[in-house]
């Protein structure tokens, strides 16, 4: 029976980057800093309710509050008046920034 040699720290380095850029790649990543990553995988993200913002934070969609904007557009059934809706989608914006720290974009400012 061959030893299974321990990875060097160098080889661990490489497997952290690796590993780093699959979960880039397929939008896993919820959160990184200081060399800690928080990987979530797709099921649970849709579960805890956080699968759009990872994805809009990735490129891979739109922002959640436009989202949460168009769904309520939807559910009208009409679109409704645009002054009305432009005022609503900011209340909304902004109201998802105060609850999530994230800074609130152009698009969302008056």
């Amino acid at each position: 029976m061959s030893e299974i040699l321990r990875p060097t720290e160098a080889q661990q380095a490489a497997a952290y980057d690796q590993i780093a850029a699959i979960a880039r790649h397929h939008a896993l990543i919820l959160s990184a800093a200081g060399g800690v990553i928080t990987i979530v995988h797709p099921r649970t993200q849709r579960e805890e309710g956080i699968f759009e913002r990872i994805q809009w934070l990735h490129g891979w969609g739109k922002h959640p509050a436009k989202l949460e904007h168009e769904r309520a557009i939807a559910e009208a059934g009409a679109v409704p008046d645009m002054d009305k809706a432009q005022a609503h989608y900011q209340a909304l914006a902004r109201e998802i920034a105060e609850r999530t720290g994230e800074e609130v974009l152009p698009e969302h400012q008056q």
